[in-house]
């Protein structure tokens, strides 16, 4: 008959004793049935709710006398019954609602009116996640409400021209464009054209001229006010009230190209007010456009300008002995230059000690303003265009051309205030940090 195997024999046996020795229970490979998965219980409330004093158990005398007795924590009341926290925590629960989380969170998760304190913590939450879920909807949807509103009434300009390019005893013309989804009421609807002449000086001349920060104000070239619309009200959808102004100067006075430099601005502007009713918000709208001076009848004669660059030549200069030995020569088509036309001309490096780093072309703006006190005169640069980089081949012609940006650059112009020129500088850079410029004033007209 066989015997079934003694699984506590041997070093099973001896692993059995060393573990009851040590008070440690022994490895068993007997298998037994898993117990049953109880349902885990609610967790415990916290250990400061479950304080207990003998006074409050009755297992001391000095509670039923009634005096004063000392609180675990040390403090003491005076002529009461000293009452553990648990027991304060449900008699303020039944006397006034509980507030969240302040009194949960600080006085543990309780249990009120018979219900775990950590359930009625977690339904808060719920609840107050909700609540701030609907005020987030309702901010946003009161957002989008308003944008709608906004958006629902525009105020547009659109002159006939695309290009925004006018000229002086030309008339100005164009629709003003309202869209609505409804009627809108409205106070006036005007339009208000202005060309204005704002001058500046420069931070270094700041102490020279105080007086002329004082005196000196916008130049006003002319100016235009009409009322397209009277009181009233505006139909739902897409109107356009047509407009036009004479481009007519006002009195003596004649009218500037439109010019955006550094510290002098020649500007045209049409803006478009509509005024609504008290509790509604004012709507404008502004339009710049172009305004060119009359071009000349006569055509200009080009004046063709050959430079030659050398050491001798050169001004300002220090000295002159530790200069390297270098000749470069060129020519300009034209200093009187057309506006519309590019500046062209060529330039050829005929010899040089020093390799060529970079050969660059500046255009550079000259405005000049003042009153009687004096005049400060400011040049800064309106682009820079490289025609050449790295040690170039002697003898080689090397084409210059250069286009006139728009709205930065406008026919010379001399008034009485003011007065803007241009320059171009031929700029050449040695490979030892020597800068070599060659400048040459020119003259813009239109023709």
């Amino acid at each position: 008959m066989a015997r079934a195997p003694n699984l506590r024999s041997g070093p099973a046996r001896r692993t059995s004793d060393i573990a009851r020795r040590c008070g440690r229970p022994a490895l068993s490979f007997e298998r037994r049935p898993a117990p049953p998965r109880a349902r885990s219980p609610p967790p415990a409330p916290p250990r400061s709710i479950l304080r207990r004093t003998r006074a409050v158990r009755g297992r001391s005398g000095a509670a039923a006398s009634g005096r004063n007795l000392e609180a675990p924590d040390g403090r003491k009341s005076a002529g009461t019954k000293w009452k553990p926290e648990r027991e304060r925590y449900h008699d303020d629960c039944q006397s006034k609602p509980a507030r969240f989380p302040d009194d949960l969170v600080t006085r543990g998760a309780a249990r009120c009116n018979d219900v775990p304190g950590h359930v009625t913590l977690i339904t808060w939450f719920r609840q107050r996640g909700r609540s701030i879920k609907r005020r987030k909807r309702s901010r946003s949807s009161l957002k989008s409400s308003r944008e709608k509103k906004k958006m629902s009434l525009a105020l547009d300009l659109r002159l006939k021209r695309a290009n925004k390019v006018y000229h002086e005893g030309e008339v100005l013309a164009g629709v003003v464009v309202i869209t609505s989804k409804e009627a809108v009421q409205h106070q006036g609807i005007s339009l208000t054209m202005e060309g204005l002449v704002n001058l500046q000086l420069s931070s270094k001349s700041v102490g020279v001229f105080e007086a002329f920060y004082n005196s000196v104000k916008p130049i006003q070239l002319i100016s235009s006010n009409i009322e397209v619309a009277k009181p009233g009200k505006v139909p739902g959808g897409k109107t356009e009230i047509p407009f036009e102004f004479p481009l007519q100067a006002k009195g003596n006075k004649m009218l500037y190209e439109t010019y955006h430099g550094v510290f002098v601005n020649i500007q045209y502007t049409l803006r478009c007010d509509m005024r609504r009713p008290l509790l509604a918000k004012d709507l404008s709208k502004t339009c710049e456009f172009m305004l060119h001076c009359q071009p000349q009848k006569s055509k200009v004669q080009p004046t063709p300008v050959d430079f030659t660059i050398t050491p001798e030549t050169l001004q300002n200069v220090k000295e002159r002995s530790s200069l390297p030995k270098f000749l470069i020569r060129g020519h300009l088509d034209a200093t009187n230059c057309v506006i519309t036309q590019p500046l062209t001309g060529e330039l050829v490096v005929e010899s040089s000690e020093v390799p060529i780093k970079s050969i660059e072309l500046q255009l550079v703006r000259v405005e000049t303003c003042g009153c009687a006190e004096g005049y400060a005169r400011d040049a800064t640069e309106i682009q820079n265009i490289q025609i050449a980089e790295g040690d170039v081949c002697h003898g080689l012609p090397i084409p210059i051309y250069m286009v006139f940006p728009r709205l930065f650059t406008c026919p010379t112009l001399e008034t009485t205030n003011f007065k803007v020129e241009f320059e171009v500088n031929v700029v050449i850079v040695l490979h030892d940090d020597h800068l070599i410029t060659e400048n040459f004033p020119l003259k813009l007209c239109r023709v």
